[in-house]
């Protein structure tokens, strides 16, 4: 072999050892800006969330999905909310109303199914629509309506609350409000209502997880990110628990509202 040939292939091998390092370091510079990120967006949703009682979901979602690929952020977000319904399923665990959610708590793990299903199979660009338009009706539900709708608990009721709460949790983490407004009139004791809310939600959850685990969404990848978002949803519910709990939480709810109905607008523009 030739010392001109040896030279080139030293060479050769030198650009590609190097081009490998810088590819691996740019890898990492990536990746730690990604966990920085998701990082910074469920500390902020748990905030909002431990200040005024709910949203973390309709806060964390969309802004993870400008990040990550829509179902990975869905599949992700399942974790953080199995984390803090279980955390409150545990404090008030002596007042389930077991045989009062029966029926949209069954109906709710069913539709959570189809839910997913639904989310694996559909367009990205129909999804993103859906959703955007979702989240704007439930901002303006909640700023306009929360207080004045009225539903009478009943199995007919149950079901439809329950299937509600299934499909929009199962496609888009977003399972409160048919449920919200099913338990507001069901029950009058807030330990029984929030017992009866987070146990259905926390149900739902699992069976959305076990899905996404059957559709091999549950990768390393997602697991990752969910080891650096539960750190942030546990600092920022207890922030914000700690930090807002003085202020008025009217002025709260309606930034939740407005960041909504804003998510829901970014949606639609991207589906466009």
């Amino acid at each position: 072999m030739s010392p001109l040939l040896v030279s080139e292939l030293a060479q050769s091998m030198t650009l590609l050892i190097l081009g490998g390092v810088s590819a691996g370091l740019g890898d990492a510079k990536v990746d730690l800006v990604e966990f920085s990120l998701v990082f910074v967006i469920v500390l902020v949703a748990g905030v909002m969330h431990g200040s005024a009682g709910f949203g973390f979901s309709v806060i964390a979602t969309p802004l993870l999905s400008f990040l990550l690929p829509l179902r990975m952020t869905i599949a992700i977000t399942v974790f953080f909310i199995i984390a803090y319904s279980l955390q409150i399923v545990y404090r008030f665990r002596k007042f389930i109303p077991w045989r009062a959610i029966a029926v949209p708590l069954v109906a709710s793990i069913i539709a959570r199914v189809f839910g997913v299903v639904l989310l694996m199979n559909l367009n990205i660009g129909v999804l993103r629509m859906a959703w955007g338009s979702s989240l704007i009706l439930l901002a303006a539900y909640f700023m306009a309506f929360r207080n004045r709708i009225r539903i009478k608990p009943s199995l007919a009721g149950g079901i439809v609350a329950g299937t509600l709460s299934g499909l929009f949790g199962g496609m888009f983490n977003t399972a409160g409000p048919a449920l919200v407004v099913y338990f507001f009139n069901a029950f009058k004791e807030k330990r029984q209502y929030s017992a009866a809310l987070q146990v259905t939600f926390f149900m739902g959850a699992l069976a959305s997880l076990f899905v996404h685990l059957a559709y091999g969404n549950i990768t390393l990848q997602v697991l990752r990110f969910v080891g650096v978002g539960i750190t942030g949803v546990l600092v920022g519910i207890f922030v914000g628990i700690r930090i807002f709990e003085k202020l008025a939480k009217r002025h709260l709810n309606i930034l939740v509202y407005l960041v909504m109905a804003l998510m829901g607008i970014v949606q639609i523009m991207k589906a466009i």
